[in-house]
């Protein structure tokens, strides 16, 4: 089982360190009671960020430490209880090209290492979660899948 939207940030985490556990806590739970492995969705994505991270454009230092903080807050919530992570979700451009990065809060101000960083800290936070990037427009041979 995979949540749509009940586990990325701007659900769980709306104002800084206040989360709302609640519909992926009831999820998790659903999958518990029928034997389902769960499959976290999403630590990081490009949409649904909470304003208060939004606002850290630009300032490094300060999204950074947002960012250990909110996936080790909430790998550590569901810590034995999710299978594995889509640490990072949709980070590559769009149509594949330049085999870059999309532009967002993260590649502008964190630089392309914030996709090993954040896989580096839920290892720490989840170290048996199996951890992945998710994406689209994948599944075929082009510019994105290569």
């Amino acid at each position: 089982m995979s949540p749509e939207n009940e586990m990325k940030w701007g659900f769980l985490e709306t104002s800084k360190g206040k989360y709302e556990w609640g519909n992926a806590d009831k999820l998790v739970a659903l999958a518990e009671q029928h034997n389902m492995k769960f499959r976290g969705h999403t630590f990081l994505w490009h949409n649904r960020i909470p304003e208060y991270a939004m606002a850290l454009d630009g300032k490094k230092a300060e999204l950074e430490k947002v960012v250990k903080d909110h996936i080790n807050t909430v790998a550590g919530h569901f810590k034995g209880k999710i299978y594995a992570w889509d640490v990072v979700n949709e980070v590559l451009n769009e149509d594949g090209s330049g085999n870059k990065l999309r532009d967002s809060l993260f590649s502008r101000t964190l630089g392309s290492g914030f996709v090993e960083e954040a896989f580096r800290t839920a290892h720490a936070a989840d170290p048996s979660a199996k951890l992945y990037i998710n994406d689209y427009v994948i599944e075929g041979q082009n510019k994105k899948s290569d």
